[in-house]
């Protein structure tokens, strides 16, 4: 997705927003939210846990649209990143790295498949699996013939993925009662494993800008295929989706957590790359960057231009505290590593001031400096974690850190919502309160 294109979906929301009466209030995204008021963040609530609180439980689409809708995008946005390190392990040959990676990824893959069973039930969800991790099958059988410079094997692998598109479409399809078209989502899979197979391709050549960039792009493709298979199976072929499956409340948190994971996901590459030092560490920070803009863009549509310009500014100087971390930590350097900590926690401040100016005072400066710091806390874990060589406990935290992304957008999103619509006109069109007035 271009920055242009996702310029005009973030107008499109603000349009939607601004224009749509009782939008203080958003469909829950787990059966028991209170959709009216935003909780506060609680220092002590693990991501893991909420996930596990609700994943054994079954799941009805017409009741809980929201719920799997950002389930499916959180899940197949996450596959992208995973898969990717489990590509890169093989590359660099590191047998303790690739197998926390590929733990990683099958984590993903069961929570993929009991999101599924959770509606389908255990018998189906078990057919999505084996099709599902046929696929990282041959992957990792491709990045391992390419670290080997085995161009027979390579194509062997290219075999062995390539009907599989077709397949994986043609179970959804059936799954959801012709809910998703086969189509579509085979187009839509086979894009990914070509992006996975081109970003194997350039990292083993040492052309790291190329691709970080098509990790970058491979995410937020698959972020959308959750949305479109989440749409076929709470619409079904009639395609008859409730209005809180694409309300503007659901459109604004499904873009927020989109960039935060990736913000996560980047920052986990970028943190990673300064630490080992090398060529590939100013490729990930352009892609950190180029989601910091995208980032200060949306807050720049819903509050206006200056708004955008002061969160990219005090966000951008919380990444340059972790990767000040991240240097301090290679060179073993104490003093260093305290002054990055005291940055970040400066900037844990200072954001969560602006975003409880910014709503109004829905959100809570406390309690937002709180879900901040665990952010800023989980991102330097898992680096200690690395830098230790202790994988296992990285990508555990890096997992659960991607999730509390979307649990961020959560309640960013609840807030939001009700604060441009209050600051909207009173009245009706003839005295300007149907249009698109200035919120800042």
């Amino acid at each position: 997705m271009s920055g242009r294109v996702r310029l005009a979906a973030w107008a499109s929301i603000s349009a939607l927003v601004l224009g749509t009466c009782g939008c203080a209030t958003s469909s829950p995204a787990r059966p028991d939210s209170k959709p009216s008021t935003p909780a506060s963040p609680s220092a002590h609530s693990s991501p893991s846990m909420a996930m596990q609180s609700t994943q054994l439980s079954p799941l009805d689409p017409k009741k809980q649209p929201v719920e799997l809708r950002t389930e499916m995008e959180e899940l197949f946005g996450q596959d992208v990143f995973v898969s990717v390190r489990v590509i890169r392990s093989r590359l660099r040959s590191d047998p303790d790295f690739t197998q926390a990676a590929v733990s990683a990824f099958f984590r993903n893959s069961n929570d993929l498949t009991t999101l599924i069973g959770r509606v389908y039930g255990s018998a189906r969800a078990a057919e999505f699996r084996r099709l599902w991790e046929s696929q990282q099958d041959g992957l990792v059988a491709y990045a391992r013939a390419d670290s080997q410079h085995d161009q027979d094997a390579k194509a062997a692998a290219r075999s062995q993925l390539d009907p599989l598109p077709g397949r994986i479409a043609q179970f959804l399809h059936n799954l959801t009662a012709g809910g998703v078209a086969t189509a579509d989502i085979s187009s839509r899979l086979r894009t990914h494993l070509n992006d996975l197979m081109q970003f194997t391709d350039a990292y083993s050549a040492g052309d790291y800008a190329t691709a970080y960039r098509i990790e970058r792009v491979g995410y937020e493709r698959q972020f959308q295929l959750g949305t479109v298979i989440a749409a076929g199976i709470v619409g079904g072929r009639a395609k008859d989706l409730p209005a809180s499956f694409n309300s503007p409340l659901t459109q604004l948190r499904s873009a927020l957590g989109e960039l935060l994971g990736e913000h996560m996901q980047l920052m986990v590459d970028a943190m990673g790359a300064a630490l080992r030092g090398g060529p590939e560490f100013k490729a990930d920070a352009a892609q950190v960057n180029e989601d910091t803009t995208a980032l200060a863009g949306a807050f720049g549509v819903l509050f206006g231009p200056q708004s955008g310009a002061k969160f990219e500014n005090v966000w951008s100087s919380h990444i340059e505290a972790l990767i000040s971390y991240s240097a301090a930590v290679a060179d073993k350097d104490q003093q260093a590593k305290a002054q990055a900590i005291a940055k970040y926690h400066a900037f844990e401040r200072n954001l969560s001031t602006f975003l409880a100016t910014s709503t109004d005072g829905r959100l809570k400066a406390p309690a937002l400096a709180t879900v901040l710091r665990m952010h800023d806390s989980e991102l330097v874990k898992q680096l200690d974690a690395y830098a230790r060589g202790d994988f296992t406990t990285e990508y555990s935290v890096i997992y659960d850190g991607y999730q509390h992304m979307f649990m961020v957008a959560q309640v960013l999103s609840a807030a939001i919502g009700p604060t441009i619509a209050a600051r909207l006109p009173k009245g009706g069109a003839e005295t300007g309160g149907g249009g698109m007035a200035r919120t800042r």
